[in-house]
């Protein structure tokens, strides 16, 4: 998928898409086609690579620090133990690979959380917060003033449509 493709399909402009790819917002990140024949081709990228580019293309629309953004999608790509659960998993491509709906919620511009949107969880049974510049797990009573939420599962869906 290119950056065209993606912009036509999530509304984000090719200049915000291409602020992500360039400036070290996705850590570690590779692009199939940025280093072929030179300046001006098409970089193409795997539709995971398509997802975790529109996420964090809307989390800097939306506002979050360039540096939490890389953090965040570090972080939600690192594989740890899922909650409640001894198999190890890493949340963005979970999400990614659920046909779920979900929904990646930032805490206070620096805390994330991925949660299904039709749980009927109370808030104590609910997926715990963690702090996307060390990734530790935040205390179970934490609650953020500031609470963004973005569709993760809406971006999925439209970008594999």
């Amino acid at each position: 998928m290119e950056l065209a493709d993606i912009s036509r399909r999530t509304g984000l402009s090719t200049r915000q898409l291409r602020y992500v790819v360039d400036h070290g917002v996705l850590p570690g990140f590779r692009a199939t086609g940025a280093m072929g024949p030179g300046r001006g081709s098409p970089r193409h990228f795997t539709e995971f690579e398509a997802f975790c580019i529109a996420t964090a293309g809307l989390l800097l629309v939306a506002g979050i620090r360039r540096r939490t953004v890389a953090q965040l999608i570090e972080r939600a790509c690192e594989e740890r133990r899922g909650f409640k659960s001894k198999t190890p998993s890493a949340p963005l491509l979970d999400a990614f690979c659920s046909k779920k709906p979900l929904t990646l919620e930032i805490g206070d511009g620096v805390n994330y959380r991925l949660r299904n949107p039709l749980s009927t969880a109370l808030d104590k049974d609910a997926p715990p917060w963690f702090q996307a510049s060390t990734g530790a797990a935040l205390a179970a009573d934490y609650r953020p003033l500031v609470h963004l939420i973005i569709d993760a599962g809406r971006v999925r869906d439209t970008l594999m449509a």
